[in-house]
């Protein structure tokens, strides 16, 4: 029988914390989470994601040993604002054991439907900038930052709990050419002579870096208001994704088109994969670990694209190709030879279309599930 406890006080947070990496100890595909970051992420009194929300960890036990966890959230700001009355799941973890699942899972189900909820949604977490969603095809060995990696079983214990599909994201995956595309190239040169005001943003150093993450990040909270699960971010939320990116982003892989009052109105950010290093030091960066994730982004032959975006009203006059050209540029030199992008909602085709362009393919697919509850 599968016995299920609410996380409460420091052991059982730490037996929450630690469940994945026992789980998941024999498979090479994994990619453990930052496990600093786990903590900080999970705790309700120092992640200000958790207000405006109700939430709850659950360990799920078998014969006095843990063998699940689960995250549910009931996240009213956003439902409120979408006329919603969901309730999420997030960071699932199970043995191979239909029965603990279906445990898990129905706890979530009876304690959100207690507080109101109609519908069950998952895996997503508080917002987009989260894992998200069940990876359900992939293309290579190579699992894709800032996601989360999960056992195939898992798929097939949510559709037997009577989940069905709801939003589909995908990875593309796109080869490096020798020479960038004429075709590209000459649509560039056509759009660029028109808004002779704007110019490129290159950073070489990490101040520049510091100086202009803070208005990309304000450009996401305009631009991601549609996108499905985007949750306006307050100043605390962007100082915290800002510092995340400083630390990691080299200069060189951030670029933007600035407006002739020095305003930032396009960017990208990519990333080496560093995936390898997190696999090596098993998550953990401290104390030694973070040289092996270092070590891994100097090696690194791919680049993942993490973010970008394009004011409104500076879209379709060829900035995705001036911004594609500076991209070209660096990377040709350091020899990468694939670009993925993060994940995309695969009902945006305008964003698939662009990908396909470029030569792209489908790299990974990931599923977020719906189950009423009424």
């Amino acid at each position: 029988m599968v016995a299920i406890r609410e996380v409460h006080g420091q052991k059982l947070f730490k037996v929450f914390l630690d469940l994945p990496y026992v789980l998941h100890e024999k498979d090479s595909y994994w990619l453990p989470p930052i496990y600093s970051d786990e903590k900080g992420f999970f705790n309700k009194a120092a992640n200000k994601l958790f207000r405006n929300t109700e939430s709850l960890l659950l360990l799920a036990f078998k014969n006095g040993e843990p063998v699940g966890r689960v995250m549910a959230i009931i996240p009213f700001s956003y439902n409120k604002r979408h006329q919603l009355k969901d309730v999420r799941f997030n960071y699932l973890e199970s043995t191979e054991d239909y029965e603990v699942t279906e445990a898990l899972l129905n706890y979530v189900s009876e304690w959100g439907k207690n507080r109101g909820c109609t519908q069950l949604v998952g895996p997503l977490g508080f917002s987009d900038k989260e894992p998200q969603g069940i990876e359900i095809e992939r293309n290579d060995d190579t699992p894709l930052i800032i996601t989360y990696v999960n056992f195939p079983y898992i798929t097939a214990f949510l559709e037997e709990y009577g989940f069905e599909g709801y939003k589909d994201l995908v990875s593309f995956g796109i080869p490096v050419p020798a020479e960038y595309p004429t075709e590209y190239y000459e649509k560039y040169k056509t759009y660029l002579p028109k808004h002779s005001g704007l110019k490129i943003l290159a950073p070489k150093t990490r101040w520049t870096v510091w100086k202009y993450l803070r208005p990309a990040v304000n450009l996401i909270n305009e631009l991601f208001v549609e996108i499905y699960a985007h949750n306006p971010l307050s100043k605390k939320d962007m100082n915290a994704l800002v510092w995340r990116f400083a630390l990691l982003l080299l200069p060189k892989h951030m670029k933007g088109v600035l407006n002739e009052k020095g305003e930032l109105v396009a960017f990208v950010i990519g990333m080496p994969d560093f995936s390898k290093g997190i696999q090596e030091s098993r998550g953990k960066l401290f104390p030694f670990g973070f040289l092996k994730a270092f070590k891994a982004m100097k090696r690194s032959k791919e680049l993942v694209l993490m973010i970008g975006g394009i004011k409104k009203e500076y879209r379709n006059i060829g900035l995705d190709y001036w911004l594609s050209i500076e991209i070209y540029n660096t990377i040709i030199k350091d020899g990468i030879h694939t670009v993925k992008s993060h994940l995309i909602l695969d009902e945006n085709r305008k964003t698939h279309a662009k990908m396909l362009k470029f030569g792209g393919f489908i790299n990974k697919r990931f599923r977020i599930y719906k189950k009423d509850i009424i």
